[in-house]
């Protein structure tokens, strides 16, 4: 309503009958371009500033009957929506490749300190070999005897993994006469072995 008007005449919201009193020029709402409603700041009474009315439809109103111009801002909004998004993913997986790439080397690291500290080759045959030698005066104990063998404490002073264990356990040759282990020939066989694969990592 241009101001000057009568109070109140002409003037409506959503939601309200009339108008609060004492208030400047104000616009009625119910008529206006969905566009313009999703555009402007109602005050808490439902009413916009008439002055502020007209400078948002000076603005949008061209842009709605020039189609060229509409056009090329939607597809900047659309544009910077897209590179927005592009950026934010980006640096999602470059935090996670970080992550992975620290968990890696701490992994690494873990792994060459337990290496460092760990019995060498002669040193792993020694304590595999006592240990069949307890379990086996013989040096040939039957498959059961080896395997409890392998189970005992003092073969985890040797710092094998479980792979490795398991990789040697498995190689163990049975003889099918005796059903017997040469568990000295398997350890000087199958550790230098376990050790040439670990420097192949």
């Amino acid at each position: 309503e241009p101001a000057g008007g009568p109070p109140g005449q002409g003037l409506a919201c959503v939601g309200f009958a009339e108008p609060p009193p004492q208030r400047g020029p104000v616009v009625p709402l119910e008529d206006a371009d969905p566009v313009i409603l999703m555009i402007v700041y109602p005050d808490e009474h439902g009413y916009v500033d008439f002055e502020y009315f007209l400078r948002v439809c000076c603005t949008v109103i061209p842009h709605m009957f020039d189609t060229r111009v509409f056009k090329e801002k939607a597809e900047t909004i659309a544009k910077e929506k897209a590179d927005e998004l592009d950026k934010k993913e980006m640096e999602e997986l470059q935090g996670l490749q970080s992550s992975l790439a620290a968990k890696r080397r701490a992994d690494e690291e873990d792994q060459e300190d337990v290496q460092a500290n760990a019995p060498d080759r002669d040193a792993v045959e020694k304590a595999l070999i006592h240990v069949g030698n307890q379990a086996d005066d013989k040096h040939r104990p039957q498959p059961r005897k080896f395997l409890e063998a392998m189970r005992q404490e003092s073969v985890q002073s040797c710092q094998l993994s479980d792979a490795e264990m398991r990789g040697f356990i498995a190689e163990a040759e049975i003889d099918p006469n005796t059903n017997e282990i040469s568990y000295v020939e398997h350890i000087k066989t199958w550790v230098p072995i376990i050790f040439e694969l670990r420097k192949s990592r």
